[in-house]
């Protein structure tokens, strides 16, 4: 067996048939399907017994209580009998015949985690998604340029291997489960290649866990995330573990707090980079890397400056409103 491609599935009855579909257009021959129905209340564990039935060959189908989407994935990957290991979202779907070119870089590259791109499906349009924009074509990637890359476990191939040898594991429990894990891959090995090939549709949808309007209480998942991840990146990789500490915490969940108006969660994390990262916008790649738009306003965040940052925005809009 050549690849295992495992998808955790929980309400997911609206998107199902089109992910299934991607998955089974591939002219890859040695491949099969990892389906792991959360304990769904919805339709989906009908739909996916009526694939199963109907593609016994490709699709293998697993059910459990709901546990969160990092231990269907966890009991995917232990099911796994494939030589390579992928994942996907049941609520996003992959380009037409894209695996076997992938699974040709693997081998040709003898790679234990291949990178390739996606991008953002919102229905009408779509936007890039790369896993690494500075890079303009395939290559050997350094583990520095690794742990930068986009921290997703849906645009990478694994070798399966390597992945159990080092028993990884997604934390259960938690939101941000991605984060926490797949930087750490760096500290194991160099065998990384990034492919620049477009194959995946992460779809922008209503439904999707983490693309929710209004406050959520599983955002505070990210401090957990965040401790993992720096705790076990930092010896090596100081200057990498401050920039997603930057972008991924002091930025873009500070944002997601201020959209909610949730100043007190906000200060905990400027309290939290100013005793481990005191002079993040020293760092080399917040310089290069983020744009002057998120420098301010992980500056103002940092500083606690809620009022001013509001009163931009009003001003901002009142001229947009001026004829």
């Amino acid at each position: 067996m050549k690849l295992s491609i495992v998808v955790p599935v929980y309400n997911a009855e609206a998107y199902l048939p089109r992910c299934i579909d991607s998955l089974l257009a591939q002219s890859l021959s040695d491949y099969e399907l990892l389906f792991v129905d959360d304990g769904s209340p919805d339709g989906s564990y009908a739909i996916l017994a009526d694939y199963a039935a109907r593609f016994p060959e490709k699709i293998r189908l697993f059910q459990k209580p709901n546990g969160g989407q990092a231990s269907a994935r966890n009991l995917g990957a232990a099911q796994a009998r494939g030589e390579y290991l992928s994942f996907v979202d049941s609520d996003d779907f992959v380009e037409a015949d894209c695996y076997a070119s992938l699974v040709r870089a693997m081998d040709r590259a003898q790679a234990d985690v291949l990178l390739f791109d996606a991008c953002a499906d919102y229905g009408t349009h779509t936007a890039p998604y790369a896993a690494i924009p500075e890079i303009p074509a395939s290559r050997k990637i350094t583990p520095a340029e690794y742990v930068l890359s986009f921290p997703a476990a849906w645009n990478k191939i694994f070798r399966t291997a390597f992945y159990r040898a080092h028993a990884f594991r997604f934390p259960e429990g938690i939101w941000y489960e991605d984060l926490a894990l797949i930087p750490q891959m760096a500290l194991y090995t160099d065998r990384l290649y990034y492919e620049k090939q477009l194959a995946y549709h992460y779809v922008q949808s209503a439904n999707s866990t983490m693309r929710n309007d209004g406050y959520r209480a599983k955002w505070h998942d990210m401090d957990a995330a965040i401790s993992i991840l720096q705790t076990a990146l930092a010896p090596r990789f100081p200057a990498e573990t401050e920039y997603l500490c930057f972008m991924h915490y002091l930025y873009e969940t500070s944002l997601r707090y201020y959209g909610a108006r949730h100043d007190a969660e906000i200060d905990a994390i400027a309290d939290w980079m100013r005793q481990r990262y005191p002079h993040w916008r020293c760092n080399p790649y917040v310089r290069e890397r983020a744009s002057r738009h998120e420098r301010l306003l992980a500056w103002l965040f940092y500083r606690k400056k809620y009022r001013l940052i509001r009163l931009a925005q009003a001003v901002k809009h009142r001229i947009r409103r001026k004829p």
